[in-house]
């Protein structure tokens, strides 16, 4: 709990508004150009990883272990969100009307449309 915690923080210093917009623009581009989603992402096995070539420098530099992905309703919708994950923990990155209804063990809003987590205790 500690440690998703301590990613709010991290989030909260990059900026919402600056993770929202760079969470849209990812949205935008799943819809425009789905074929670039293709490899399943390793710790959320219901998502896609997002090329590296989307993933801007200032993400690179504040989580450079994460793996970054876009959770999926189905194989063609979705959740309308962006990941970052590692084993045990993450942060959703949704615009404002985003709102995670999945139970994990921790889950917080950090602010709307953007939710940390972790998996275990």
């Amino acid at each position: 709990m500690q440690e998703a915690n301590d990613l709010a923080r991290d989030l909260e210093k990059v900026g919402v508004g600056r993770l929202q917009a760079w969470s849209a623009t990812v949205l935008l581009a799943r819809s425009e150009r789905p074929d670039v989603f293709t490899n399943s992402a390793e710790y959320r096995g219901d998502s896609f990883k997002v090329p590296d070539d989307m993933i801007p420098d200032f993400v690179r530099k504040a989580w450079r272990h994460a793996e970054v992905s876009l959770p999926m309703l189905d194989d063609k919708h979705p959740r309308g969100c962006v990941a970052l994950a590692w084993y045990d923990r993450g942060a959703l990155i949704g615009p404002r009307t985003f709102i995670e209804r999945s139970k994990p063990w921790y889950l917080r809003e950090v602010a709307p449309g953007i939710y940390v987590y972790a998996e275990v205790r």
